[in-house]
Protein backbone atom coordinates (compact mmCIF):
# COMPACT_ATOMS: atom_id res chain seq x y z
CA UNK A 1 0.00 0.00 0.00
CA UNK A 2 0.91 3.02 -1.16
CA UNK A 3 2.00 5.51 2.36
CA UNK A 4 1.84 8.69 0.31
CA UNK A 5 -1.79 8.03 -1.49
CA UNK A 6 -3.06 4.58 0.10
CA UNK A 7 -3.61 3.05 -3.30
CA UNK A 8 -3.08 -0.59 -2.69
CA UNK A 9 -1.02 -2.82 -4.99
CA UNK A 10 -0.81 -6.77 -5.52
CA UNK A 11 2.57 -6.82 -5.31
CA UNK A 12 5.77 -4.86 -3.48
CA UNK A 13 7.18 -4.33 -7.37
CA UNK A 14 3.83 -2.55 -8.61
CA UNK A 15 4.18 -0.82 -5.59
CA UNK A 16 7.60 0.42 -6.07
CA UNK A 17 6.27 1.68 -9.85
CA UNK A 18 4.00 3.46 -8.24
CA UNK A 19 6.14 5.41 -5.97
CA UNK A 20 8.66 6.43 -8.68
CA UNK A 21 5.17 8.88 -9.52
CA UNK A 22 5.31 10.53 -6.75
CA UNK A 23 9.41 11.59 -7.30
CA UNK A 24 9.35 15.61 -8.41
CA UNK A 25 10.27 15.49 -12.32
CA UNK A 26 12.59 18.40 -11.45
CA UNK A 27 14.29 15.28 -9.33
CA UNK A 28 14.39 12.71 -11.91
CA UNK A 29 17.54 11.90 -13.87
CA UNK A 30 17.50 10.87 -17.63
CA UNK A 31 19.70 8.28 -19.27
CA UNK A 32 21.47 9.69 -22.17
CA UNK A 33 21.62 6.23 -23.74
CA UNK A 34 17.95 5.48 -24.09
CA UNK A 35 16.06 8.41 -22.77
CA UNK A 36 14.80 6.32 -19.59
CA UNK A 37 14.15 8.71 -16.97
CA UNK A 38 15.08 7.63 -13.27
CA UNK A 39 14.38 9.05 -9.79
CA UNK A 40 17.59 9.74 -8.81
CA UNK A 41 21.80 9.84 -9.43
CA UNK A 42 21.82 6.24 -7.67
CA UNK A 43 19.71 4.93 -9.57
CA UNK A 44 21.02 6.42 -12.94
CA UNK A 45 24.47 5.10 -12.10
CA UNK A 46 22.39 1.36 -11.51
CA UNK A 47 20.78 1.74 -15.20
CA UNK A 48 23.74 2.46 -16.87
CA UNK A 49 25.05 -1.15 -15.84
CA UNK A 50 22.15 -2.72 -18.38
CA UNK A 51 24.25 -0.51 -21.20
CA UNK A 52 27.65 -2.38 -20.19
CA UNK A 53 27.37 -5.60 -21.90
CA UNK A 54 28.59 -7.06 -18.34
CA UNK A 55 26.56 -9.98 -17.43
CA UNK A 56 27.21 -12.21 -14.26
CA UNK A 57 26.02 -16.19 -14.86
CA UNK A 58 24.69 -18.74 -12.58
CA UNK A 59 27.42 -21.12 -11.66
CA UNK A 60 24.55 -24.01 -11.73
CA UNK A 61 22.16 -23.23 -15.00
CA UNK A 62 24.45 -20.47 -16.78
CA UNK A 63 21.22 -18.02 -16.91
CA UNK A 64 22.57 -14.73 -16.93
CA UNK A 65 21.51 -11.88 -15.03
CA UNK A 66 22.72 -8.04 -15.54
CA UNK A 67 22.82 -7.52 -11.55
CA UNK A 68 24.77 -9.44 -9.44
CA UNK A 69 22.25 -9.68 -6.35
CA UNK A 70 19.59 -10.89 -8.83
CA UNK A 71 21.91 -13.59 -9.80
CA UNK A 72 22.59 -14.73 -6.50
CA UNK A 73 18.62 -14.41 -5.20
CA UNK A 74 18.37 -16.78 -8.52
CA UNK A 75 21.07 -19.08 -6.95
CA UNK A 76 19.00 -19.63 -3.91
CA UNK A 77 16.88 -21.56 -6.39
CA UNK A 78 19.09 -24.48 -6.43
CA UNK A 79 19.87 -24.39 -2.92
CA UNK A 80 17.45 -26.33 -0.05
CA UNK A 81 18.54 -23.03 2.40
CA UNK A 82 15.35 -21.53 3.56
CA UNK A 83 16.85 -18.31 5.68
CA UNK A 84 13.51 -16.35 5.66
CA UNK A 85 11.14 -17.65 8.76
CA UNK A 86 7.53 -16.08 9.64
CA UNK A 87 7.37 -15.03 12.75
CA UNK A 88 3.73 -15.82 13.08
CA UNK A 89 3.32 -18.90 10.92
CA UNK A 90 6.89 -20.57 10.78
CA UNK A 91 6.87 -20.68 7.18
CA UNK A 92 10.93 -20.36 5.74
CA UNK A 93 11.51 -18.98 2.07
CA UNK A 94 14.06 -18.49 0.30
CA UNK A 95 13.68 -15.07 -0.78
CA UNK A 96 12.80 -12.12 2.15
CA UNK A 97 10.43 -11.11 -0.34
CA UNK A 98 8.03 -14.43 0.79
CA UNK A 99 7.77 -13.13 3.94
CA UNK A 100 5.59 -10.06 2.24
CA UNK A 101 3.18 -13.46 0.59
CA UNK A 102 2.94 -14.80 3.68
CA UNK A 103 -0.57 -15.72 3.94
CA UNK A 104 -0.92 -15.21 8.01
CA UNK A 105 0.78 -11.48 7.47
CA UNK A 106 -1.66 -9.33 8.94
CA UNK A 107 -3.14 -6.72 7.55
CA UNK A 108 -2.87 -3.18 8.12
CA UNK A 109 -5.77 -1.21 10.23
CA UNK A 110 -6.36 1.54 8.12
CA UNK A 111 -7.42 5.01 10.26
CA UNK A 112 -9.23 8.01 9.18
CA UNK A 113 -7.77 11.20 10.34
CA UNK A 114 -10.29 14.25 9.68
CA UNK A 115 -7.30 17.07 9.11
CA UNK A 116 -9.29 20.78 7.79
CA UNK A 117 -11.36 19.84 4.30
CA UNK A 118 -8.77 17.39 3.29
CA UNK A 119 -9.33 13.41 5.34
CA UNK A 120 -5.38 11.89 6.05
CA UNK A 121 -5.25 8.10 6.24
CA UNK A 122 -3.12 6.19 8.59
CA UNK A 123 -1.95 3.01 8.47
CA UNK A 124 -1.01 0.97 11.17
CA UNK A 125 0.72 -2.66 11.25
CA UNK A 126 0.49 -4.84 13.74
CA UNK A 127 3.66 -5.70 15.99
CA UNK A 128 4.48 -9.12 16.76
Amino acid sequence: MCHICAKTFPTQGVLKGHLYSHVAKSERKQCKECGKWLKSDLTLRVHMRSHSGRVFRCPHCSKAFKCKQNMRDHMRSHSSARPYKCLVCGKTFKLRSGLRVSKYMPAPKRIEVYIGPSTVFIYLLPLF
